[in-house]
């Protein structure tokens, strides 16, 4: 028996689905607690859930399916922020590697905002402050090279 399911005592009170009144429920909302319907039951990760409970959790991205979908932007930024560290060597590329990061870190963070319940709100924030990090010690890299006398043979 599913979590959703209800026990046989509670069904044979003749409870009635909340959007169909002529139908028998067959299930709770996990949410809500509305009685529901075969047609009205949408089943979703073990659980089961009336379509407006549903539609709900799927545009807020609280279900898995939709996270998912999300797990790109802020570990990409994390990971490229990062990279930017040792990309300071080579100036061109630690420059592209933390604006890039940088970019995806605020991408994230506005999907984020936009979609609360995903995760990955920390690693967005610490990309975009690795990234900074890095610009700013390549800034300072570049002042300090142009500040040293000029070699003379």
């Amino acid at each position: 028996m599913s979590q959703a399911e209800v026990p046989a005592a509670v069904l044979a009170t003749d409870a009635r689905c909340a959007y169909h009144a002529n139908n028998q429920a067959v299930a709770t909302c996990e949410r809500c607690g509305d009685f529901v319907c075969a047609l009205c039951s949408t089943p979703s990760e073990g659980r089961c859930y009336c379509a407006a409970c549903f539609d709900l959790l799927y545009q807020r991205g609280s279900l898995w399916m939709t996270q998912r979908s999300f797990t790109l932007p802020d570990t990409a930024s994390f990971t490229l922020a990062v990279l930017s560290l040792p990309g300071l060597c080579f100036y061109g590329l630690g420059v592209i590697l933390a604006v890039v990061g940088v970019v995806l870190g605020v991408m994230a963070l506005k999907q984020i905002a936009a979609q609360p319940d995903l995760p990955g709100r920390k690693q967005a924030i610490a990309a975009i402050a690795v990234g900074v990090c890095s610009l700013l010690l390549l800034g300072i890299a570049l002042v300090g090279i142009s500040l040293l006398p000029p070699i003379t043979i």
